[in-house]
């Protein structure tokens, strides 16, 4: 049996916190000619294939692929740009400002000039821009740096996609790594070093897995860097006798039969001794309100309180019985103790 401690793949900050802002995603309200229009900024997982085009804003740069449909959709004249969505900078010197008197006054107000630009543009936030206007629906990929991002979602008229009206509770879920169940006996006998596997996982080592509040499964990755936060990669609804059947726990005591006459029994109190405990395995807690909740989606970021990176607890409810290091044991997730808390 081979114990390694994990490594989790590193978030910035900065695009956590644009990824909450975003959601499940944020839609502007334009108005082209006599058509009202939508332009919707949705999440992306990963950064779409191929160079793509970039353009200079006001916001500062990005990256749009399938550009020309997306762009024609937002002026009353067309972006010129060919097949391949590629366009040499000189090329159209004298038709892009043409094309931004044209545009949406308001998009012209969000996003100030745009023109193609020979610039080098490999790291930011994968995203898609959706626009609807007339009955007609365009989507393109594209690729926001940080500081374009924050200037675009900073500007006024975003509204999100799903009501968040309601109650602002605030919510603290712990977030399951996994489930066990353990006899006193087995608790009373765990050391410091020992190694716990649980018996039920919901992460790999790799830190990617599933967790489940409410109705939602929501698939993802943890990451650690700065500050551990679960991202979400994917979601479903799920009926809630799914749910009950993968959190209830199994509490069959071998060898314990209804037909046992326990109120006579003296020994029962070892037949107790040795039933089981549900067990589950946390890492800290999920924080975030209602109205959040009802906006999750593909890209978004779940913060986490009360934890620290590659550190875990075996807690019975919200009992903390055991601290320890997250470990990968052959390719399982496990918790390597490092302090126990059986006497409080």
């Amino acid at each position: 049996m081979t114990a390694k401690l994990l490594k989790l793949r590193p978030l910035p900050q900065a695009q956590a916190e644009i990824r909450r802002r975003i959601g499940q995603g944020l839609v502007l309200d334009f108005q082209l000619a006599d058509c009202q229009g939508t332009l919707t900024l949705y999440q992306a997982n990963e950064k779409a294939a191929g160079n793509g085009v970039t353009f200079a804003t006001d916001l500062g740069p990005l990256r749009l692929h399938q550009a020309s449909p997306l762009l024609s959709l937002l002026a009353t004249c067309p972006a010129l740009l060919d097949d391949n969505d590629t366009l040499e900078p000189d090329e159209g010197h004298w038709y892009w400002p043409f094309y931004n008197q044209c545009l949406s006054p308001r998009l012209h107000q969000l996003f100030g000039q745009i023109v193609p630009r020979r610039l080098e543009l490999d790291d930011g936030l994968p995203c898609v821009f959706e626009a609807q206007l007339d009955g007609q629906t365009v989507r393109s990929d594209a690729l926001l740096p940080l500081d374009t991002a924050r200037r675009l979602l900073a500007q006024p008229g975003w509204r999100p996609l799903t009501n968040t009206t309601g109650p602002g509770w605030r919510l603290s879920p712990p977030l399951l790594l996994g489930r066990t169940a353990l006899t006193m006996g087995q608790l009373r006998s765990l050391r410091a070093g020992d190694i716990v596997l649980p018996q039920q996982t919901y992460f790999q080592p790799d830190g990617t897995g599933h967790l489940v509040l409410g109705r939602l499964r929501l698939h993802g990755q943890l990451d650690n860097h700065p500050n551990p936060h679960f991202v979400i990669t994917d979601l479903e609804e799920i009926p809630m006798n799914a749910y009950a059947s993968e959190f209830t726990p199994d509490l069959t005591v071998p060898g314990l039969s209804p037909e046992m006459g326990l109120e006579d029994d003296h020994d029962s109190g070892a037949t107790f001794d040795d039933l089981p405990l549900s067990l589950t395995l946390n890492c800290g807690r999920l924080s975030l309100t209602l109205g959040e909740l009802r906006t999750l989606g593909a890209g978004s970021v779940l913060t986490l309180t009360q934890g620290t990176p590659g550190l875990a607890m075996l807690c019975h409810d919200d009992r903390p019985l055991a601290h320890g290091e997250l470990v990968d044991v052959d390719g399982h997730i496990g918790l390597q103790i490092t302090r126990l808390e059986l006497g409080r």
